[in-house]
């Protein structure tokens, strides 16, 4: 009975073993793959939107600085690649329209630019065909009343539209700091439960193990110096032999 039984005991802490590194392990996998979605989520809420604004805002400042340097040098030169501004421009915004909008504070901001870049792209041609006639004085006064207002607003919503996916982007961020947080203490408490468990099997199969060495050592022992109880002489040794029997019977 001895053997079976350190067997089934030795099973056990095998099965338990197992089960609980498989169970850490698929949760712990569970886990790291929503968290990884998660911050894709930030990513895609922050990054992406961010650089498809720094791109709309880089444009338009050189789309302006080519406006400036064309009136102040009186050449019509500069404004060659105002076209191509433009559409990178448009293009820009359109990409960052359709999927960067992803708060309600950022949806008030960005319509106010979308509801303006038309008309603004509309201006902006005007002035570079008053350039091109050279009339570079009705040109300054038109920038001056007509676009840079316009352009004024739209870098204001820009700046809101900043502080609106950043603000998104921090409530994003602490959600899941705190879910991997929540999960670390989950796995913390299930790992250190199994772990009691296990060791208290373990030790539960050490305790019967070393009990029944104990009895072996001592019937050794009571062999080895002739002290078996009963009767001390050569017609006991049958008897002797019998207990070893019964005792190896046991073990098993």
């Amino acid at each position: 009975m001895m053997i079976r039984d350190i067997k089934w005991q030795l099973l056990a802490l095998i099965v338990i073993n197992f089960l609980v590194g498989s169970i850490i392990g698929g949760l712990g996998y569970m886990k790291l793959k929503e968290s990884d979605a998660g911050l894709h989520q930030v990513l895609d809420s922050n990054l992406i939107p961010i650089t498809q604004i720094a791109d709309f805002r880089r444009n338009d400042t050189m789309l302006n600085e080519y406006l400036l340097s064309a009136l102040l040098d009186n050449d019509p030169t500069p404004t060659a690649p105002i076209g191509e501004l433009q559409r990178n421009m448009t293009r820009a915004w359109r990409v960052y329209y359709a999927s960067g909008v992803s708060s309600r504070a950022e949806v008030e901001s960005a319509d106010r630019i979308a509801a303006l870049l038309p008309d603004y792209m509309k201006l902006v041609d005007q002035m570079v065909l008053l350039i091109e006639n050279r009339r570079f004085e009705e040109a300054k006064v038109f920038l001056h009343q007509r676009i840079q207002p316009v352009r004024t607003s739209i870098k204001e919503s820009s700046e809101k539209l900043y502080a609106a996916n950043e603000s998104q982007s921090q409530r994003i961020s602490k959600e899941l700091s705190s879910s991997i947080d929540a999960s670390l203490v989950v796995f913390a408490g299930f790992a250190i439960a199994c772990i009691g468990i296990s060791l208290f099997i373990a030790i539960l199969t050490f305790r019967t193990i070393w009990s029944y060495l104990s009895q072996i050592h001592r019937l050794a022992n009571d062999i080895s110096r002739n002290r078996l109880k009963g009767e001390q002489q050569v017609g006991d040794e049958i008897a002797q032999v019998d207990r070893l029997l019964a005792l190896a019977r046991e073990i098993r």
